[in-house]
């Protein structure tokens, strides 16, 4: 399973579900991160 991490806070939850709905379908697992946790995307 591959993993895709978004950072940002612009996505909504409502988003962030669909995305990770679809997503879910092509077997990436989808996680989004706030800003504290930036310095895990760079």
């Amino acid at each position: 399973m591959k993993k895709l991490i978004i950072c940002g806070h612009s996505v909504s939850h409502y988003r962030q579900r669909m995305l990770g709905e679809a997503t879910a379908n092509l077997g990436v697992k989808t996680t989004v991160i706030g800003p504290r946790d930036w310095n895990v995307c760079q």
